[in-house]
């Protein structure tokens, strides 16, 4: 809708992060070991259970696991050693701007430390409400068929105007197309008629076009 908008962004958001635990198995090498012996998981975001079974002992298919299991996180592989000496961890990053919890589990054991709590999205649009929106992702809604992409705090101006351009260029080049296609039936026509002369197809063409 033609309008102009305000839109004031007082929070940005972050997602809820989180690693495994100091004092679990070391893993120097993610394809071949794993930060814990067990082949059943359990993954706990902001409340929801997700079931992961391994089908190989080894960070990496326990990254994959996680990865395809729907659960609303992101898992990937971070070295907190150093090159000589790896020591490859487990990090979980949620996909929400959002405060959710974050925990893998091998039976009663808590194997994650949280290393940050997520926050939503917060902001106004045209003053309203004096509360604020809270969002969990950074694509919102302001209007029936606009959307705006938050990429930081402070006020924005948006102003929205209807452009005709792309349907006069929709318009004239149907006309062009239509013209061409008249001419070439016309042609079919006459003494020096082309190679569709005396078709029948001729023409129903020319009757539908009419």
């Amino acid at each position: 809708l033609d309008g102009n908008y305000s839109l004031n962004v007082t929070n940005l958001g972050a997602v809820s992060s989180a690693m495994s635990n100091d004092g679990l198995l070391t893993v120097t090498d993610p394809s071949s070991t794993n930060i814990n012996s067990s082949s059943s998981y359990t993954l706990t975001v902001d409340g929801n259970n997700y079931n992961i079974n391994l089908t190989g002992d080894t960070l990496d298919n326990l990254v994959s696991a996680i990865n395809s299991s729907g659960a609303p996180v992101d898992a990937t592989i971070v070295n907190v050693g150093t090159t000589s000496s790896p020591d490859y961890r487990l990090s979980l990053q949620g996909q929400n701007y959002s405060a959710d919890t974050i925990q893998l589990s091998a039976g009663s054991d808590g194997l994650m430390e949280t290393l940050a709590t997520g926050a939503p999205v917060t902001y106004t649009i045209n003053g309203e409400p004096s509360g604020g929106i809270s969002s969990d992702t950074r694509t919102v809604t302001l209007s029936p068929g606009l959307t705006a992409s938050i990429a930081g705090t402070g006020d924005t101006e948006i102003s929205v105007s209807q452009d005709g351009t792309s349907i006069a260029n929709a318009l004239s080049s149907f006309v062009s197309a239509y013209n061409t296609i008249v001419t070439q039936l016309d042609q079919s026509h006459g003494q020096d008629a082309n190679a569709l002369s005396g078709q029948s197809i001729v023409l129903t063409l020319q009757q539908d076009l009419q």
